[in-house]
């Protein structure tokens, strides 16, 4: 999945566009909340990595209740 660049500094409606286009994206997969908040705050950040090493490092900052019940 590729979400597209966000070009539009301060131009509001640049950036309302550029949102219903991430959201057409995350509409044809199947993806939570969180998943897509992280996609997007990746992407405005420019942070290229591996998937795995995305969610160890997500998983690594849930509490440990939370843990245990995403590893089940």
């Amino acid at each position: 999945m590729s979400i597209p660049k966000f070009q539009g500094k301060n131009d509001p409606k640049v950036y309302l566009k550029w949102e219903r286009k991430v959201e057409q994206v995350f509409d044809s997969h199947n993806y939570s909340e969180e998943e897509k908040e992280m996609k997007i705050v990746m992407t405005r950040a420019n942070v290229k990595e591996d998937h795995e090493v995305t969610m160890t490092r997500f998983i690594g900052g849930l509490k440990k209740e939370t843990v245990d019940v995403v590893k089940l």
